[in-house]
């Protein structure tokens, strides 16, 4: 019997977002995922992924986040759920720009 032992390389944040349309009113979108290294992977960071794939919208109201654990031979598992719908941490939300200075893309 072969065995083979497979790393944990980082994890993989996807979920959904409720946004604040500019005209009014709100939606839910999927998000765009992104990896986060294990050196890279903190709260904030994991907040900093919470994103609007894109759409464009006022603002970010809440979010369903969705971590995954990613291994060296490209398996992914789930995690665990995050509900985030506090303005202390919305307030990292759309984080994009200080994820690139950290060399994390989607």
């Amino acid at each position: 019997m072969k065995q083979k032992t497979i790393k944990q390389t980082g994890f993989i944040i996807s979920g959904y977002s409720t946004l604040n349309y500019w005209g009014g009113g709100n939606g839910t979108v999927e998000m765009e995922s992104y990896f986060l290294p294990f050196e890279k992977t903190t709260p904030k960071n994991i907040l900093r992924c919470v994103n609007d794939n894109g759409f464009g919208c006022k603002s970010i109201e809440s979010a369903q986040i969705d971590i995954y654990i990613k291994y060296d031979n490209g398996c992914i598992e789930f995690n665990r759920s995050l509900f985030i719908d506090n303005p202390v941490h919305s307030q990292f939300f759309l984080g994009w720009s200080d994820l690139r200075k950290q060399g994390i893309t989607c």
